[in-house]
């Protein structure tokens, strides 16, 4: 199998309360490995499994694949596998964002990180449907909050993430059910952002 799921470091249980262990079950095991697999299918054996071995390179250029089927297909499954893999590899209770150049950045971009929260909150509201709020860095190398539609995602678009929440359905509706406006708020209580403010770290001097 060539594109892979990312390996949780921890429980299905460690986010609760904010994420339930049944949602986080059935999000890894059935939607997250849904996507691992249905792309494996789709290229294993063919020339772009070759060209592009490693799903960042693949999510990157898949503008490349030639058959328009096949490439609305890898736009929807690798994005899928991608996003999810940023995702759940940014995860972990208890944590805050210290004195740092993120800070830094955020505070600089926004006036305070309660106001970059707010706009992230805000975005990640006002999203029609399903899709992705990210905090990412752009081509210019400023912060900016984006959204994606459905599977899309920042690598293809030119931007790199810092972290990044999914504002899908399933993600929250066991728990939280229809409101999506808690389960962004308590998202800030599970976001590793030691793991953001290292991804920062590495796109500044990368």
């Amino acid at each position: 199998m060539a594109y892979k799921r990312v390996e949780l470091n921890y429980n299905y249980d460690d986010l609760e309360p904010y994420i339930d262990k049944e949602t986080m079950k059935i999000h890894y095991e059935n939607h997250h490995k849904g996507y691992e697999t249905k792309l494996n299918e789709l290229l294993n054996g063919t020339v772009y499994e070759k060209k592009f071995n490693m799903l960042l390179d693949l999510m990157k250029n898949y503008q490349e694949i030639e058959e328009p089927d096949l490439r609305v297909k890898v736009r929807q499954f690798g994005g899928g596998l991608i996003n999810h893999n940023f995702f759940f590899a940014h995860l972990k209770k208890g944590t805050t964002l210290k004195d740092g150049n993120l800070k830094k950045a955020i505070i600089d971009k926004y006036g305070s990180v309660e106001e970059m929260m707010k706009q992230f909150e805000e975005k990640s509201l006002s999203l029609f449907g399903s899709g992705w709020t990210y905090l990412v860095v752009t081509k210019t190398g400023e912060l900016k909050i984006i959204m994606t539609f459905n599977q899309d995602n920042p690598w293809f678009l030119g931007f790199k993430p810092i972290f990044c929440l999914d504002v899908w359905e399933h993600a929250y509706y066991l728990k939280h059910n229809s409101a999506r406006d808690i389960y962004i708020k308590d998202f800030w209580n599970v976001l590793d952002w030691e793991k953001a403010k290292e991804n920062f770290e590495t796109l500044k001097n990368s």
